[in-house]
């Protein structure tokens, strides 16, 4: 295939979808050299390369520019069999029609010009499954609660934790840093997503609140609609970066059931239009990659605080990972790259490094303080915690 030219015309990420689909849509022109051997078939195969070329447009949102420019034979040699399946409709706008090669005009070829909706889902999903997904190493940390609306009835709280579960799983699988409120002791029974997210040191505050409002159907029958609110929160000022709102009705003989199959019917949907927001609206609101200091505290040598530094060059993308001063049993240091400091300090935490692990003690906007504790060898691992 020779004179291929694209361009990406627009990025379309439609709210309110189901979890499997994210619209996006590109217009790609390609050509098609004509020989002996294909002139029967010219115009499948351009066809064929179009839709391949449209797909691979999708790719360069979610890949590196590096893994493009080093994987791309292998990219397009997996992405060619199912690209088909990845387009979700299309529209020839100009073509096929045939045309000389701009570098032989006694060589002709066929070219084609179409504008492809493609599911960036699925064309994610290929990318993590051969390893060429962009770094997530800039995604935030993320505090996640959902609890009833006011007024709710009694058990409504307890029937929300699959559906808590549900959210902090989808968030994952984008690569956002869930911080465990569970894991930080004495931290207090929060009022809101925001007071949970500034307890435990992470960039955002999602909240979810769902109401049930119920309505008389038939005898043995409860009918009732689920109304969900979901809104993120940037930790530090409380700016609103995401909010998204959808109901859906359930019936059964339970009232718990009912509510229950009503929340399920709107969980890929929320999911979904959050994501979608956060993805988008992250990226343009967080600050540049201001400096966070970390203080490290019951340190026994300096090796500990060495490991500590070789990490954060070596691992977690800093531009600059430096020990600013060494005390009695303590250590300071500075880290400026692509995590904010809630996300590095989960980070750091999730380490089992050489006879020793660091545990969460406290975290500000700019400062993370962590204590190191001792294990035993045969509890260390080599690498980071997924």
């Amino acid at each position: 295939m020779t004179g291929s030219r694209s361009m990406l015309a627009l990025l379309l990420l439609l709210p309110g979808l189901a979890r499997a689909i994210e619209p996006t849509t590109v217009t790609v022109e390609v050509a098609v050299v004509v020989t002996e051997r294909n002139e029967g078939r010219v115009r499948d195969l351009v066809f064929r390369a179009a839709l391949t070329e449209a797909v691979f447009q999708v790719v360069r949102l979610f890949a590196s520019p590096e893994a493009i420019e080093y994987e791309e034979e292998r990219v397009r040699e997996a992405l060619a069999p199912r690209a088909a399946g990845y387009v979700l409709t299309y529209t020839v706008d100009a073509g096929p029609r045939r045309r000389p090669t701009a570098d032989d005009p006694e060589i002709e070829e066929v070219a084609l010009t179409l504008t492809a909706t493609v599911d960036a889902a699925q064309v994610r999903g290929q990318l993590r499954t051969l390893g060429l997904l962009r770094s997530s190493r800039d995604r935030p940390s993320v505090a996640l609660l959902v609890v009833p609306a006011s007024g709710s009835f009694g058990g409504a709280r307890e029937l929300l934790g699959a559906f808590e579960r549900y959210l902090a799983d989808r968030l994952r699988d984008e690569e956002f840093i869930v911080v465990e409120p569970a894991l930080r002791s004495g931290t207090p029974r929060p009022q809101s997503a925001l007071d949970l997210a500034r307890a435990v040191g992470a960039d955002l505050a999602v909240e979810v609140r769902v109401s049930w409002n119920e309505r008389s159907l038939s005898p043995g029958m409860v009918a009732g609609v689920a109304e969900v609110r979901g809104r993120a929160y940037r930790a530090h000022d409380g700016f609103e970066v995401a909010s998204s709102h959808f109901d859906a009705p359930g019936y059964h003989p339970s009232r718990d059931e009912a509510f229950i199959r009503a929340v399920e019917a709107l969980e890929d949907q929320l999911a979904g239009n959050l994501l979608m927001q956060l993805d988008r609206n992250w990226t343009a609101l967080s600050p540049d990659d201001a400096p966070v200091f970390l203080r490290l505290s019951n340190v026994s040598s300096y090796r500990q605080v060495e490991a500590v530094r070789r990490l954060m060059s070596d691992v977690l993308g800093a531009r600059r990972a430096q020990v600013l001063s060494l005390g009695p049993r303590n250590a300071e240091l500075v880290f400026q790259g692509p995590l904010r400091a809630g996300a590095l300090q989960e980070r750091l935490a999730a380490v089992a490094f050489e006879g020793f692990r660091l545990e969460p003690v406290e975290v500000r906007r700019d400062r993370v303080e962590l204590r190191v504790a001792r294990v035993e060898p045969a509890a260390t691992a080599a690498s980071p915690r997924r």
